[in-house]
């Protein structure tokens, strides 16, 4: 058990980035103290578990559940990102750790005259992004507004959506689509 609460330690530090004194300050422990959970050398009691926990912050099951075989990765190549073209339109995202609820991010490319279909998008959770260039015509719900580069929108997916490039430049959008599970404050 000492080397399984250890190696979490260690991800759950990793994960945010923080060295063992950045932690122990966070908790308001010594850092002795991190580094001989980490290294298997003390087993804490839950409650001085739960109080390093409350540092960061994060709940004792949210703990036991991360995923020790994870690859923590921060930075991402253009060739590493996944890419996919449907009806002209360009997606590339960034998918956070979780399958379908994790958070990510989009990058769409909307040629002139491309739709994604006079059928509206109906999904799960929230849409939140802008436009970064050309422009777009945005339909939520029976609402229908032109966006232009600057522009942003926010939006439940649940409501029958629609993205249409009317325009005679090349529209882009960069958005989150967040799951039903998690809520953008």
């Amino acid at each position: 058990m000492n080397s399984d609460v250890g190696a979490r330690m260690l991800v759950l530090r990793k994960l945010n980035g923080w060295s063992q004194r950045q932690l122990a300050k966070r908790a308001g422990v010594p850092h002795s103290a991190i580094s001989m959970i980490e290294h298997g050398q003390v087993s804490p009691s839950i409650n001085s578990l739960q109080k390093v926990l409350d540092g960061v912050p994060m709940t004792l099951a949210e703990f036991f559940a991360l995923d020790l075989d994870m690859q923590i990765r921060v930075f991402f190549r253009h060739e590493d990102i996944s890419n996919l073209s449907e009806s002209g339109i360009t997606r590339a995202s960034i998918q956070g750790k979780g399958g379908d609820q994790a958070v990510c991010t989009v990058h769409e490319i909307y040629p002139p005259g491309s739709d994604t279909g006079e059928e509206p998008l109906i999904n799960n959770g929230e849409m939140i992004g802008f436009i970064s260039a050309g422009s777009l015509e945005v339909t939520i719900g029976g609402e229908s507004e032109l966006l232009k580069a600057g522009d942003g929108f926010h939006f439940e997916r649940r409501r029958p959506h629609r993205f249409r490039n009317l325009g005679k430049k090349t529209a882009e959008l960069v958005a989150t689509l967040v799951p039903a599970s998690k809520k953008i404050p």
